[in-house]
């Protein structure tokens, strides 16, 4: 019990302590307050500013702040100028980079479009790029060439005469004209032939096609166009002699060679129409030559392979195929059509079965015979659409194609059908059925029915201004098919 209270009296006693010290500590700390407020004051009262030291003090420290502004504003603007001056030289040489990579450009195109290489003979010169090309089209200056071949020429500015030196074959240009004379026989060329001062150029492949004695060919990828007389087989140093292929005072021989016209070359476009070349212009080239007509007729189980069109009218009518070479081709057509600014022609109608094509024309010979007898229903009906089996579109390389609502001859008014009548062989395409061929191709005319027969074919047929029946036979005059008959040679193809 004692101990207890000894303990409490101890804790009271310690806890007493502790509270006078912490009494002793304020008082402490209170004093040194009280001792430091009175320093401050004294210092105050010795330090004491009159009225015009605080107001000098106040313009002093004024004139430092407005110092710092201006100080921080030359810093600002002298940053700012130097900012300036670094975007105008980054800017100029900016456009003075640009400014050179343009003109270089510029200039490595303006040298590949001007250094067009023209060789005749050995000798090389240099001509200028819009000279040899022109809308799309090759040319070829005769000037060089008259004097390889010592060719006489006579005429003026309008038509242009060159004859060869023995005087036995000429050919006569009309300048601005397709319209040429071979030997006295009408053709047509696939370009006209213009002049350019005293030099004719004339389109590449009235060489290719008309002209033996010398070769012409055309280096695209060098820009390269070399002339040189021909060989005389077996030897080193003769010719031989100029002459003209279509000639008037002798009739139609066989070709010595199959390829004796040669290929026709690629053709320059406004779209980038490369990746279809192959299609336009086949290495396959006969392999669509399919006549189809009443001479000519489809079995009816001949259904070729096709593919779907994808340039077809979305009008609601039922989807359409070709042959998928003729379903390509017919796509560049689309676009170069287009990038003409003819963005209004679709196709129609492609391929057509056996079966369809017998619906269409017994139901034609069905609403005659209204009028007509049966006999007289059918040969009228058979002017318009061909019985079945005679209709090309069976072999899916045909198609109808116009911008108007309804099928009609109207569309031959139309500015897109003049374009295509001028350019659609360029894609392996003919107007099937010509206005002026009706006694020839048994059919009216019709603007809209265009047939795939690749390029080769195609500009022989229509620079020739001839129908497809006509173009066979003459063909077949000349033993293009080696010994066969085209209806031998056809059914080969249609069998494959």
């Amino acid at each position: 019990m004692q101990k207890r209270r000894k303990e409490a009296l101890e804790k009271k006693r310690k806890l007493a302590e502790q509270q006078k010290k912490q009494a002793a500590a304020m008082q402490k700390k209170e004093a040194a307050k009280r001792k430091a407020a009175e320093k401050r004051n004294r210092r105050e009262e010795k330090y004491t500013l009159t009225e015009e030291e605080r107001e000098i003090r106040e313009q002093m420290k004024k004139e430092e702040r407005e110092f710092r502004a201006r100080k921080r504003a030359r810093r600002t603007k002298v940053f700012f100028g130097r900012f300036v001056i670094f975007l105008a030289m980054f800017v100029s040489l900016f456009v003075i980079c640009v400014g050179l990579f343009y003109a270089n450009l510029v200039q490595y195109e303006h040298s590949a479009r001007q250094n067009f290489t023209y060789i005749v003979g050995g000798t090389r010169s240099t001509v200028a790029y819009e000279k040899m090309q022109r809308n799309g089209n090759l040319y070829v200056n005769m000037t060089p060439i008259v004097n390889l071949c010592e060719m006489a020429v006579t005429g003026d500015t309008q038509e242009l005469r060159f004859i060869t030196r023995d005087a036995k074959e000429h050919v006569q240009f009309i300048v601005g004209s397709t319209q040429v004379f071979i030997n006295g026989v009408e053709k047509r060329l696939t370009c006209a032939p213009y002049m350019d001062g005293e030099d004719l150029y004339v389109p590449y492949d009235f060489f290719q096609s008309y002209v033996s004695g010398i070769s012409v060919l055309y280096d695209q990828e060098k820009q390269t166009v070399t002339a040189q007389k021909t060989l005389v087989e077996g030897e080193t140093d003769q010719f031989e002699a100029l002459r003209f292929i279509i000639r008037s005072d002798a009739p139609l021989v066989g070709l010595d060679e199959y390829n004796e016209f040669g290929n026709t070359q690629p053709i320059d476009f406004l779209s980038d129409l490369s990746l279809y070349e192959e299609y336009m212009n086949p290495a396959d080239r006969d392999d669509y030559l399919i006549l189809v007509n009443n001479e000519y007729p489809l079995p009816q189980a001949y259904n070729p392979y096709t593919i779907e069109i994808t340039d077809i009218r979305r009008d609601g009518r039922p989807l359409q195929y070709l042959c998928p070479i003729a379903e390509r081709a017919a796509h560049a057509m689309i676009m170069e059509l287009q990038a003409n600014g003819f963005t209004d022609v679709n196709i129609l109608l492609g391929y057509r079965s056996y079966a369809k094509q017998n619906n269409l024309y017994e139901s034609t010979v069905k609403d005659y015979m209204t009028t007509m007898t049966e006999e007289q229903a059918r040969v009228t009906a058979s002017s318009i659409v061909q019985a079945a089996g005679c209709n090309p579109q069976q072999a899916g390389l045909s198609m109808i194609m116009h911008n108007l609502e309804d099928t009609s001859t109207a569309f031959s008014r139309e500015a897109a059908y003049a374009w295509l009548e001028k350019n659609c062989w360029k894609f392996g395409f003919i107007i099937r059925y010509p206005a002026d061929k009706a006694e020839e191709t048994r059919m009216a005319f019709q603007p809209y029915f265009f047939t795939f027969v690749g390029r080769y074919h195609a500009m022989r047929i229509m620079e020739g201004g001839l129908s497809m029946e006509a173009y066979i036979k003459e063909l077949e005059e000349k033993d293009y098919f080696k010994g066969q008959t085209y209806a031998e040679f056809r059914e080969t193809l249609i069998n494959s």
